[in-house]
Protein backbone atom coordinates (compact mmCIF):
# COMPACT_ATOMS: atom_id res chain seq x y z
CA UNK A 1 0.00 0.00 0.00
CA UNK A 2 1.59 3.52 -0.84
CA UNK A 3 0.23 6.77 -0.82
CA UNK A 4 -0.15 9.09 -3.58
CA UNK A 5 -0.14 12.63 -2.97
CA UNK A 6 -0.99 15.58 -5.67
CA UNK A 7 -1.58 19.56 -5.25
CA UNK A 8 -4.69 20.65 -7.69
CA UNK A 9 -5.18 24.23 -8.61
CA UNK A 10 -8.25 26.13 -10.13
CA UNK A 11 -10.32 29.68 -9.72
CA UNK A 12 -12.56 28.11 -7.30
CA UNK A 13 -12.74 25.61 -4.53
CA UNK A 14 -15.51 23.97 -6.52
CA UNK A 15 -13.24 23.25 -9.77
CA UNK A 16 -10.75 22.29 -7.39
CA UNK A 17 -12.54 19.37 -5.94
CA UNK A 18 -13.77 18.16 -9.26
CA UNK A 19 -10.23 17.96 -9.99
CA UNK A 20 -9.37 15.92 -7.41
CA UNK A 21 -12.60 13.84 -7.77
CA UNK A 22 -11.47 13.50 -11.91
CA UNK A 23 -8.26 12.49 -11.17
CA UNK A 24 -7.81 10.71 -7.76
CA UNK A 25 -11.35 8.91 -7.29
CA UNK A 26 -14.37 9.89 -4.48
CA UNK A 27 -11.59 7.81 -2.13
CA UNK A 28 -9.46 10.59 -2.22
CA UNK A 29 -8.38 12.15 1.45
CA UNK A 30 -7.86 16.46 1.65
CA UNK A 31 -5.00 16.93 3.01
CA UNK A 32 -4.87 20.56 3.24
CA UNK A 33 -6.83 23.81 1.32
CA UNK A 34 -5.19 27.49 1.15
CA UNK A 35 -5.93 30.36 -1.26
CA UNK A 36 -2.91 31.05 -3.31
CA UNK A 37 -1.78 34.29 -5.39
CA UNK A 38 -0.93 33.07 -9.42
CA UNK A 39 -0.07 36.25 -11.09
CA UNK A 40 0.65 40.01 -10.39
CA UNK A 41 -2.53 40.67 -12.08
CA UNK A 42 -4.67 37.11 -11.78
CA UNK A 43 -7.26 36.83 -9.08
CA UNK A 44 -6.34 34.23 -6.41
CA UNK A 45 -6.34 30.86 -7.07
CA UNK A 46 -7.61 27.77 -4.80
CA UNK A 47 -5.34 25.00 -3.95
CA UNK A 48 -6.23 21.71 -2.71
CA UNK A 49 -3.20 18.62 -1.37
CA UNK A 50 -5.12 15.64 -1.86
CA UNK A 51 -3.86 12.06 -1.04
CA UNK A 52 -4.83 8.58 -1.85
CA UNK A 53 -3.58 4.78 -0.63
CA UNK A 54 -3.35 2.62 -3.89
CA UNK A 55 -1.45 -0.53 -4.04
CA UNK A 56 1.10 0.23 -7.21
CA UNK A 57 2.19 4.26 -7.52
CA UNK A 58 -0.36 6.25 -9.64
CA UNK A 59 1.80 8.86 -11.14
CA UNK A 60 -0.47 10.98 -13.79
CA UNK A 61 1.04 11.63 -17.14
CA UNK A 62 2.24 14.89 -17.65
CA UNK A 63 1.31 16.98 -20.43
CA UNK A 64 3.29 16.22 -24.04
CA UNK A 65 5.05 19.31 -23.78
CA UNK A 66 6.23 18.57 -20.19
CA UNK A 67 7.11 15.16 -21.50
CA UNK A 68 9.42 16.06 -24.20
CA UNK A 69 11.12 18.10 -22.02
CA UNK A 70 11.92 15.65 -19.21
CA UNK A 71 13.12 13.28 -22.05
CA UNK A 72 15.42 16.12 -22.43
CA UNK A 73 16.43 16.62 -19.20
CA UNK A 74 16.18 13.22 -17.64
CA UNK A 75 19.40 12.03 -18.04
CA UNK A 76 21.00 14.02 -15.94
CA UNK A 77 20.36 17.38 -13.80
CA UNK A 78 19.59 20.43 -15.61
CA UNK A 79 22.79 22.87 -15.93
CA UNK A 80 20.78 26.02 -17.78
CA UNK A 81 19.44 28.69 -15.21
CA UNK A 82 16.44 30.66 -15.37
CA UNK A 83 16.73 32.71 -18.70
CA UNK A 84 19.23 30.44 -20.44
CA UNK A 85 17.52 27.70 -21.98
CA UNK A 86 14.07 26.92 -20.20
CA UNK A 87 13.94 30.16 -18.82
CA UNK A 88 10.62 29.40 -18.14
CA UNK A 89 11.67 27.07 -15.08
CA UNK A 90 7.92 24.98 -15.55
CA UNK A 91 9.23 21.88 -18.08
CA UNK A 92 11.05 19.48 -15.62
CA UNK A 93 8.63 17.26 -13.35
CA UNK A 94 9.86 14.86 -10.88
CA UNK A 95 11.04 11.36 -11.99
CA UNK A 96 9.20 8.52 -12.10
CA UNK A 97 11.75 6.62 -10.14
CA UNK A 98 12.35 9.14 -7.49
CA UNK A 99 11.22 7.86 -3.53
CA UNK A 100 8.64 9.40 -2.53
CA UNK A 101 10.89 11.91 0.25
CA UNK A 102 12.29 13.24 -3.02
CA UNK A 103 9.18 14.00 -4.66
CA UNK A 104 7.75 15.66 -1.78
CA UNK A 105 11.08 17.72 -1.21
CA UNK A 106 10.70 18.84 -5.43
CA UNK A 107 7.19 19.49 -4.44
CA UNK A 108 7.91 21.56 -1.49
CA UNK A 109 10.60 23.88 -3.33
CA UNK A 110 8.31 24.41 -5.96
CA UNK A 111 5.21 25.17 -3.98
CA UNK A 112 7.87 28.37 -2.42
CA UNK A 113 8.18 29.20 -5.60
CA UNK A 114 11.26 27.77 -6.92
CA UNK A 115 11.43 27.21 -10.43
CA UNK A 116 10.61 23.53 -11.22
CA UNK A 117 13.83 23.06 -12.88
CA UNK A 118 15.84 24.70 -9.96
CA UNK A 119 13.93 22.59 -7.69
CA UNK A 120 14.74 19.25 -9.44
CA UNK A 121 18.34 20.20 -9.93
CA UNK A 122 18.26 20.49 -6.32
CA UNK A 123 16.83 17.34 -5.40
CA UNK A 124 19.35 15.49 -7.48
CA UNK A 125 22.47 17.71 -5.60
CA UNK A 126 21.43 15.81 -2.32
CA UNK A 127 22.02 12.21 -4.36
CA UNK A 128 25.47 11.65 -3.92
CA UNK A 129 25.03 7.69 -3.92
CA UNK A 130 22.69 4.76 -4.61
CA UNK A 131 20.01 3.65 -2.66
CA UNK A 132 18.81 7.03 -2.52
CA UNK A 133 19.54 9.18 1.37
CA UNK A 134 17.07 9.89 3.81
CA UNK A 135 14.99 12.97 3.70
CA UNK A 136 17.22 15.04 6.24
CA UNK A 137 20.60 14.56 3.82
CA UNK A 138 18.63 14.68 0.99
CA UNK A 139 17.05 18.44 2.31
CA UNK A 140 20.80 19.29 2.86
CA UNK A 141 22.30 18.36 0.03
CA UNK A 142 19.49 20.86 -1.81
CA UNK A 143 19.71 23.35 0.52
CA UNK A 144 23.77 23.37 -0.13
CA UNK A 145 22.74 23.24 -4.07
CA UNK A 146 20.45 26.52 -3.18
CA UNK A 147 23.17 28.48 -1.40
CA UNK A 148 25.89 27.98 -3.70
CA UNK A 149 23.31 29.51 -6.79
CA UNK A 150 22.63 32.38 -4.37
CA UNK A 151 24.68 35.13 -5.07
CA UNK A 152 24.73 38.22 -2.46
CA UNK A 153 26.36 40.74 -2.20
CA UNK A 154 27.47 43.57 0.33
CA UNK A 155 25.14 46.10 1.78
CA UNK A 156 25.49 49.22 -0.73
CA UNK A 157 24.66 51.64 2.03
CA UNK A 158 27.72 50.68 3.42
CA UNK A 159 30.47 51.20 0.68
CA UNK A 160 32.22 54.66 1.80
CA UNK A 161 32.99 55.00 -2.20
CA UNK A 162 30.76 57.27 -3.92
CA UNK A 163 28.09 55.50 -5.98
CA UNK A 164 24.96 56.68 -7.92
CA UNK A 165 22.49 54.40 -7.86
CA UNK A 166 18.86 53.79 -9.45
CA UNK A 167 16.15 51.31 -8.22
CA UNK A 168 14.37 50.01 -11.38
CA UNK A 169 11.21 47.81 -12.05
CA UNK A 170 7.87 47.23 -12.69
CA UNK A 171 4.87 49.49 -10.92
CA UNK A 172 4.06 48.45 -7.66
CA UNK A 173 7.53 46.96 -6.00
CA UNK A 174 8.08 49.09 -2.86
CA UNK A 175 10.72 51.07 -5.08
CA UNK A 176 10.17 54.72 -3.34
CA UNK A 177 9.91 53.11 -0.05
CA UNK A 178 13.28 51.45 -0.55
CA UNK A 179 14.82 53.99 -1.53
CA UNK A 180 13.85 55.86 1.83
CA UNK A 181 15.05 52.84 3.70
CA UNK A 182 18.54 52.80 2.11
CA UNK A 183 19.13 56.66 2.44
CA UNK A 184 18.26 55.94 6.55
CA UNK A 185 20.54 52.86 6.86
CA UNK A 186 23.27 54.42 5.09
CA UNK A 187 23.26 57.98 7.27
CA UNK A 188 22.58 55.48 10.68
CA UNK A 189 24.97 52.49 9.67
CA UNK A 190 27.47 53.84 7.39
CA UNK A 191 27.39 57.86 8.52
CA UNK A 192 27.00 58.56 4.50
CA UNK A 193 26.18 61.70 3.43
CA UNK A 194 23.34 60.84 1.04
CA UNK A 195 21.39 62.95 -2.06
CA UNK A 196 17.57 61.69 -3.30
CA UNK A 197 16.84 61.95 -7.13
CA UNK A 198 13.01 61.37 -8.32
CA UNK A 199 12.94 60.66 -12.32
CA UNK A 200 9.56 59.80 -11.41
CA UNK A 201 7.16 62.17 -12.64
CA UNK A 202 4.57 60.08 -14.64
CA UNK A 203 3.01 58.47 -11.14
CA UNK A 204 0.67 61.43 -8.93
CA UNK A 205 2.59 62.63 -6.27
CA UNK A 206 5.45 60.56 -7.20
CA UNK A 207 8.30 62.72 -6.32
CA UNK A 208 6.44 64.33 -3.56
CA UNK A 209 6.63 61.49 -1.69
CA UNK A 210 10.30 61.05 -1.89
CA UNK A 211 10.43 64.39 -0.91
CA UNK A 212 8.62 63.94 2.30
CA UNK A 213 11.27 61.50 3.00
CA UNK A 214 14.08 63.14 2.25
CA UNK A 215 12.82 66.69 4.14
CA UNK A 216 12.19 63.34 7.08
CA UNK A 217 15.66 62.59 6.82
CA UNK A 218 17.30 65.36 6.48
CA UNK A 219 18.62 65.04 2.85
CA UNK A 220 18.62 67.02 -0.26
CA UNK A 221 15.62 66.08 -3.11
CA UNK A 222 15.85 67.14 -6.59
CA UNK A 223 13.72 66.06 -9.13
CA UNK A 224 14.48 65.60 -12.66
CA UNK A 225 12.11 65.06 -15.90
CA UNK A 226 15.14 65.26 -18.92
CA UNK A 227 18.49 64.33 -19.81
CA UNK A 228 19.89 67.37 -18.43
CA UNK A 229 17.85 68.27 -15.52
CA UNK A 230 19.24 64.38 -14.64
CA UNK A 231 22.52 65.34 -15.33
CA UNK A 232 22.28 68.85 -13.43
CA UNK A 233 20.77 66.93 -10.16
CA UNK A 234 23.35 64.53 -9.96
CA UNK A 235 26.24 67.44 -9.99
CA UNK A 236 24.37 69.61 -7.54
CA UNK A 237 24.72 66.68 -5.27
CA UNK A 238 28.31 65.57 -5.73
CA UNK A 239 29.09 65.96 -2.33
CA UNK A 240 26.94 63.21 -1.28
CA UNK A 241 28.76 59.50 -0.85
CA UNK A 242 25.84 57.87 -1.95
CA UNK A 243 22.95 59.30 -4.13
CA UNK A 244 19.50 57.30 -4.78
CA UNK A 245 17.56 57.29 -7.48
CA UNK A 246 13.78 56.53 -7.40
CA UNK A 247 12.31 55.43 -11.16
CA UNK A 248 8.84 55.43 -12.41
CA UNK A 249 7.52 51.92 -13.06
CA UNK A 250 7.77 50.30 -15.99
CA UNK A 251 6.93 47.29 -17.86
CA UNK A 252 7.20 47.82 -21.71
CA UNK A 253 10.53 46.94 -23.33
CA UNK A 254 10.54 49.94 -25.05
CA UNK A 255 9.40 52.37 -21.92
CA UNK A 256 12.10 50.36 -20.17
CA UNK A 257 14.72 50.97 -22.62
CA UNK A 258 13.98 54.59 -23.06
CA UNK A 259 13.92 54.89 -18.83
CA UNK A 260 17.49 53.18 -19.37
CA UNK A 261 18.81 56.12 -22.16
CA UNK A 262 17.84 58.69 -19.52
CA UNK A 263 19.59 57.00 -16.30
CA UNK A 264 23.04 56.15 -18.06
CA UNK A 265 23.01 59.88 -19.26
CA UNK A 266 24.81 60.09 -15.78
CA UNK A 267 28.29 58.62 -15.48
CA UNK A 268 28.81 55.73 -13.57
CA UNK A 269 24.97 55.27 -13.12
CA UNK A 270 24.34 51.53 -11.38
CA UNK A 271 20.82 50.49 -12.30
CA UNK A 272 19.56 47.82 -9.48
CA UNK A 273 16.59 45.72 -10.51
CA UNK A 274 13.65 45.81 -7.82
CA UNK A 275 11.42 43.17 -7.86
CA UNK A 276 8.24 41.95 -5.13
CA UNK A 277 8.40 38.22 -3.39
CA UNK A 278 4.59 38.44 -3.92
CA UNK A 279 4.69 38.36 -7.81
CA UNK A 280 4.38 34.70 -9.02
CA UNK A 281 7.64 32.83 -10.94
CA UNK A 282 6.47 33.76 -14.29
CA UNK A 283 6.01 37.04 -13.52
CA UNK A 284 9.33 37.62 -11.76
CA UNK A 285 10.52 35.35 -14.98
CA UNK A 286 9.19 37.74 -17.30
CA UNK A 287 10.35 40.86 -15.26
CA UNK A 288 14.39 39.88 -15.29
CA UNK A 289 14.16 38.94 -19.23
CA UNK A 290 12.14 42.46 -19.82
CA UNK A 291 15.12 44.42 -18.13
CA UNK A 292 17.79 42.16 -18.72
CA UNK A 293 19.11 44.44 -21.29
CA UNK A 294 19.86 46.92 -18.92
CA UNK A 295 22.53 45.01 -17.59
CA UNK A 296 21.25 45.06 -13.72
CA UNK A 297 24.44 45.64 -11.38
CA UNK A 298 21.98 43.41 -8.87
CA UNK A 299 18.65 42.69 -7.28
CA UNK A 300 17.07 44.09 -4.33
CA UNK A 301 14.03 41.66 -3.40
CA UNK A 302 11.14 43.61 -1.91
CA UNK A 303 7.78 43.24 0.39
CA UNK A 304 9.35 38.98 1.95
CA UNK A 305 7.15 39.39 4.69
CA UNK A 306 3.93 39.44 2.16
CA UNK A 307 5.37 36.38 0.04
CA UNK A 308 3.62 33.22 0.05
CA UNK A 309 6.58 32.00 -2.48
CA UNK A 310 9.58 33.80 -2.10
CA UNK A 311 11.29 31.01 -4.08
CA UNK A 312 10.15 32.62 -7.05
CA UNK A 313 13.09 35.38 -6.52
CA UNK A 314 15.11 32.54 -8.21
CA UNK A 315 13.63 32.99 -11.43
CA UNK A 316 15.81 35.85 -11.85
CA UNK A 317 19.41 36.26 -13.67
CA UNK A 318 21.08 35.67 -10.64
CA UNK A 319 25.18 35.55 -11.09
CA UNK A 320 28.37 36.93 -9.06
CA UNK A 321 27.54 40.23 -11.82
CA UNK A 322 23.99 40.13 -10.64
CA UNK A 323 23.50 39.32 -6.97
CA UNK A 324 21.05 40.23 -4.36
CA UNK A 325 21.93 42.86 -2.59
CA UNK A 326 19.12 43.92 -0.26
CA UNK A 327 16.09 42.83 0.99
CA UNK A 328 12.97 44.07 2.72
CA UNK A 329 10.28 42.68 4.49
CA UNK A 330 8.08 45.27 6.34
CA UNK A 331 7.03 49.17 5.98
CA UNK A 332 9.46 50.28 8.68
CA UNK A 333 11.92 52.51 7.88
CA UNK A 334 14.72 52.02 8.34
CA UNK A 335 14.34 48.17 10.31
CA UNK A 336 12.78 46.38 7.47
CA UNK A 337 15.73 46.48 5.13
CA UNK A 338 18.62 44.34 5.41
CA UNK A 339 21.24 42.81 3.77
CA UNK A 340 21.26 40.27 1.37
CA UNK A 341 22.55 36.61 2.45
CA UNK A 342 21.44 33.29 2.03
CA UNK A 343 21.43 32.48 5.73
CA UNK A 344 18.79 35.02 5.44
CA UNK A 345 17.17 33.86 2.52
CA UNK A 346 17.16 30.70 2.38
CA UNK A 347 14.91 29.64 5.62
CA UNK A 348 11.94 31.33 3.86
CA UNK A 349 12.31 28.91 1.09
CA UNK A 350 13.51 25.35 2.56
CA UNK A 351 13.27 25.43 6.61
Amino acid sequence: MQTSVRTFRASDARSALQAVKAALGAQAVILSTREVKSGLFQPPEVEITAALHVDTPQIAPPPATVTRAYRQAASSAPTSWPGEGNSRGGDVWPEAGWPAHARTLWRTLTEQGVPDDVAHAAVLAGRDRDPWPGPHVLQEGARQFLHSRLHCAPAPWLDANRRIMALVGPTGVGKTTTVAKMAARAMLDGRLKVGLISVDTWRVGAWQQLAKYGEILGVPTLVARTREELCSAAARLRGCQLVLVDTAGRSEEDAILRQAELLRSVDAMEMYLTVSATNGTRDVAACARRYRALDPHGIVVTKLDEAVAPGCVLATDLSPAQPLVALTDGQSIPEDLHAATAEKFLPRIIG
